[in-house]
């Protein structure tokens, strides 16, 4: 993910974005506050990894921090996983809990008391 945005982030052109989004605003109506400027990049790609991990960016404002992705998940106790998908590549994924993702997915399918009997058979 820090590497998608990073690529991301190289192929952006901002000043034109800027420029759109004020004639955006303006067609609305909208009076745009001014744009604080970003800290510099560091130059390697291990360091602005660290700097999108290590970024102190409250969970509630705009950022691109390893915290914000790590706090976007909905429920309490929902979990992040990471895992290696190839060089210099890390995925973030929420944990899934089955019970949860298909609880109820069947009900109404079996009568009452067969699901206990088909159940017993695997005793």
């Amino acid at each position: 993910m820090a590497l998608s945005i990073d690529h991301h982030i190289d192929n952006t052109d901002v000043g034109a974005f800027l420029e759109a989004r004020e004639r955006a605003a303006a067609i609305d109506g909208i009076e745009l506050g001014a744009v604080h400027p970003q800290a510099p990049r560091p130059d390697g790609e291990r360091d602005r990894f660290w700097q999108w991990v290590d970024d102190e960016t409250p969970s509630t404002q705009i950022g691109s921090s390893l915290r914000r992705t790590a706090l976007s998940c909905p429920l309490p106790g929902e979990r992040v996983v990471a895992h290696a998908d190839g060089p210099g590549r890390v995925v973030l994924e929420r944990e899934s809990d089955i019970l949860v993702e298909f609880a109820g997915a069947l009900t109404g399918i079996y009568t009452e008391g067969e699901l206990g009997e088909l159940r017993d058979e695997w005793r």
